[in-house]
């Protein structure tokens, strides 16, 4: 069956790309919301087009108001014991890409364009992998159902209107992610932290801009400041930008100084693949002596939140389990103008913390420099048993197709199967390949691609015969 299933994907390879090419060439970004299309004509349109391909191969369709679109084995069958969930949504172009994004290109063994691997590409093979059950005679005694989702990319409200109207799979997996299984996903804690202040005894701080988003580590950060002579400030840019590993520039502005500081950006699951340019340069205006309530703001934030630390160690939060790893903490935003300060961090929270241990420790740590959070509330991390025949099969299958090790491991990001019992991302790309999702010239290996195919089509098979 083995030789049957890889034979099969290798004669149908130019189909399987046909049909990734049809829905990348859609943009599916979430937009302005219509009659009928929740996430706007372009998600609504990657919908019709999946049940399009889908309804060609032979499988009855439902379609559930361009929310999510679901493709069962057996269309009689109310539940599903094996769900496989996909998103159809796509992340914005953005800049930077020299080839078209909704255009998708072949170059060698690779396809590029907005989702080939996040995740139309993904979601093609596991339309392809139940059909070539059929096409190969594989009976399937329980239901398998594939789930085409349309907002994973802005907060999965998507499923939340879905597993309204029906019961969660018996068990999930979403190729979505890298293999082999990733049965433990991190919870995550971010909100913001607040101070207001009005004194304003030289040397100050006047404002303060620094990061955009919550989830990434900020690059770029600017802060004014009255006071302080040239002299100093380049002195404190130059002993600071070393110390941080940054690029830190002062420039005077009338009887002000500017501080410019340059990092380097990287995703909040993985702190430590950046420079945060807000830890950078609130070390430097924490060793200028400012007065007043912002003084106190800025040795607080510099205190709990020291460059470099990644692991929430000065707040009191670390900690670390076997099975999830360590905590992780990054301080992504800054922003102080007005008589105003919000900040706001990245948590990624392993299975042994809760709100006792970390966010509370937070709140009583800031409220010692007079620093209030706006909620205490986490996100709790998500973990399957790895002992579960479920997983056994899925870590068999990819062992059978690529001769590596199947084993579980924990990320630090969350993926469609956060809070969905018995959930896991499995695959289809392949460990150390670069896909840039989310970035320019987005990419998959077509090679992963088949090879995912044929091990989702032997779990299915082993699970569902």
């Amino acid at each position: 069956m083995k030789e049957k299933i890889r034979q099969y994907f290798l004669e149908h390879r130019e189909d399987i790309l046909k049909d990734i090419a049809s829905l990348v060439e859609i943009n599916s970004v979430r937009s302005e919301a219509k009659e009928g299309m929740p996430f706007g004509e372009g998600a609504a349109g990657a919908v019709a087009e999946a049940e399009k391909i889908a309804k060609r191969m032979g499988f009855a369709t439902k379609n559930f108001d361009n929310y999510a679109l679901t493709i069962n084995s057996d269309p009689s069958c109310k539940d599903a014991y094996l769900g496989i969930l996909c998103h159809l949504d796509v992340v914005a172009e953005g800049t930077g890409w020299t080839r078209e994004p909704f255009k998708m290109t072949i170059e060698g063994d690779s396809i590029y364009g907005r989702g080939v691997s996040d995740d139309k590409g993904p979601a093609v093979t596991a339309l392809w992998a139940l059909k070539a059950c059929n096409d190969l005679g594989i009976k399937l005694s329980k239901n398998v159902r594939i789930i085409l989702g349309s907002d994973e990319e802005c907060g999965s409200s998507d499923l939340d209107y879905y597993f309204k109207k029906e019961a969660q799979p018996a068990f999930c997996f979403s190729p979505d992610a890298d293999f082999p299984i990733y049965n433990c996903e991190k919870g995550r804690f971010s909100t913001t932290i607040r101070g207001s202040y009005e004194n304003r005894e030289l040397p100050a701080l006047i404002s303060f801009e620094g990061g955009h988003t919550s989830n990434i580590v900020a690059q770029h950060s600017e802060a004014v400041a009255e006071g302080i002579s040239l002299d100093a400030a380049k002195a404190a840019a130059k002993k600071w930008g070393e110390a941080t590993k940054t690029e830190i520039e002062a420039v005077e502005e009338g009887t002000k100084i500017r501080f410019i500081c340059n990092g380097l950006s990287a995703h909040a699951s993985t702190p430590g693949h950046g420079i945060n340019a807000v830890t950078a340069l609130l070390q430097l205006l924490a060793d200028l002596g400012l007065k007043g309530d912002l003084g106190k703001y800025i040795k607080g934030l510099s205190t709990l939140f020291p460059h470099g630390d990644f692991l929430g160690e000065a707040i009191g939060i670390k900690r670390e389990d076997e099975i999830s790893g360590p905590l992780t903490c990054s301080f992504n935003i800054l922003n102080i103008e007005n008589g105003s300060l919000a900040g706001v961090f990245d948590i990624r929270s392993p299975i042994c913390s809760n709100e006792e241990n970390t966010s509370l420790v937070m709140k009583k740590n800031l409220a010692e420099y007079s620093l209030t959070l706006d909620s205490t509330e986490m996100v709790e991390p998500h973990y399957v048993d790895e002992n579960l025949p479920f997983i056994k099969i899925l870590s068999k299958s990819y062992e059978d197709f690529t001769d590596r090790k199947g084993e579980c491991l924990s990320m630090g990001g969350g993926t469609y199967v956060h809070h969905i019992e018995n959930g896991v991302a499995f695959g289809p790309t392949m460990p150390g390949t670069e896909t840039n999702i989310h970035g320019p010239d987005e990419v998959a290996s077509i090679d992963d691609l088949l090879t995912g195919a044929m091990i989702y089509t032997e779990v299915i098979a082993n699970m569902c015969r």
